[in-house]
Formats: C-alpha cells, sequence, structure tokens
C-alpha cells in the first residue's frame, strides 16, 4: 500500500513504493541517484515523451537565516500522471533529479505534471543532501488557483488562493496547457533525516554501483 507524503518523504519511495493496481505505461525512465553530484540549478526530468502535461516548478531556497541559500544540493521527485514513482519494485524513482541551487538560491525544475494515488493529492518531493548525506526532506502538495481548470487527469483537486503552510503549492495554467508553479523552500521548515536513514542510503549506493555496469 502507498504512504502518505510524510513517510515517502523519510523512506525515500524510490524502493518501497507499491504499484498501483493499473497497467504500467511505457517506461521512459530518466533515473537518478540522490547522491550523484549536481551540475545546474535548471534541470529536466521527463522526457519529451513522458505522458502528461508539462509542468515547471520553480522558486528559492532559504537558509535559517531567512536569505536565500545558495549552493543547496536537492534531490526532486515525484509520482507519475497515473501515480507511479517506479515501473517495478527496487527501481529507482522514474521522474527525478538532482540540482544546486545558484547564487540567488534559486531552483527549477521541468518535468510532466505530478499524478495522484490512493486519495492524495498530487505533490513533490524534496530531500536536501549534503556531501553525498542525506540531511532533510519536504514536499509540496499542488493545489490549483480558485478560478483554475480542472485537471482532467486528477481524481481529486484542491483549490486555493494562497499558501497558508509550508505544505502547499498553487498552480497555474497557461494558454499552451503547460502548468506553473512557483513555491520557496524554507531549510527550517524541513523534516531532518534520522541517522538509520543515511545508513540505508549506503547500503542502497553500494548496491546500485556494484550492479551497474563496469
Amino acid at each position: 500500500m502507498h504512504q502518505g507524503p510524510y513517510f515517502l518523504s523519510v523512506v525515500l519511495a524510490l524502493t518501497l513504493a507499491d504499484l498501483p493496481p493499473v497497467p504500467a505505461p511505457t517506461d521512459t525512465t530518466h533515473a537518478a541517484y540522490p547522491w550523484a553530484k549536481p551540475t545546474s540549478w535548471d534541470i529536466a526530468i521527463a522526457r519529451d515523451d513522458e505522458p502528461g502535461p508539462r509542468f515547471i516548478m520553480s522558486g528559492q531556497v532559504f537558509g535559517p537565516d531567512s536569505m536565500p541559500a545558495p549552493g543547496v544540493d536537492l534531490y526532486v521527485y515525484h509520482a507519475d500522471i497515473q501515480g507511479y514513482y517506479a515501473r517495478k519494485r527496487g527501481q529507482m524513482n522514474r521522474l527525478a533529479g538532482v540540482l544546486r541551487t545558484n547564487e540567488r538560491g534559486e531552483y527549477r525544475v521541468r518535468s510532466a505534471l505530478p499524478g495522484q494515488y490512493e486519495g492524495y493529492a498530487a505533490h513533490v518531493h524534496f530531500d536536501v543532501w549534503e556531501k553525498g548525506h542525506p540531511k532533510r526532506s519536504t514536499f509540496a502538495n499542488l493545489y490549483t488557483l480558485l478560478d483554475a481548470p480542472r485537471v482532467p487527469e486528477w481524481g481529486i483537486q484542491k483549490t486555493a488562493s494562497t499558501e497558508w503552510n509550508a505544505h502547499m503549492a498553487l498552480i497555474a495554467v497557461d494558454s499552451s496547457g503547460v502548468y506553473w508553479c512557483h513555491h520557496d523552500l524554507r531549510l527550517s521548515t524541513m523534516t531532518e533525516f534520522p541517522a538509520s536513514y543515511d545508513s540505508t542510503m549506503r547500503a542502497l549506493r553500494k548496491r546500485e554501483e556494484k550492479a551497474a555496469p563496469h
């Protein structure tokens, strides 16, 4: 069974998520390891042929001093339009990537619109990594603006006119059907990973590196 966003942030969904009881679409995996070294603040995590409307999410990361935080490494991932994180048990998240905030603390992620599963709102996960180790995490549930058209692919659609907590992000759609979202992240509101999770990630990294072709 799928677990809620808090649980997924803690266990990274990438190895534990059960698959929805519907046929999986063609695998267009764009896999990225969370411990990989970022090369940009602006990343694409879905191929052009990934099913679903286009989705662009951007914002700034702020440190504990409420100032923009440059050089923050983020692992970003979400379910695809049908609610899948992966095609098979044990696979990495399909729609995922790593980035490093720029000198203004900015990030941008270009993808396909996240889907829903088991009654949960569509959401995006953000994990902070430092020197190859997971440190803290958060997520953002996606809300449409009050006057926005309904998202056909969503069974549940939450609406709002403003963000009233750190886990809300508002989306709007333009005339070409692209969904846009601006959402700022604050390190002070994120959940810290327990030390045991670092051990889990080290074991996963060792497994993946051992299985990689040489």
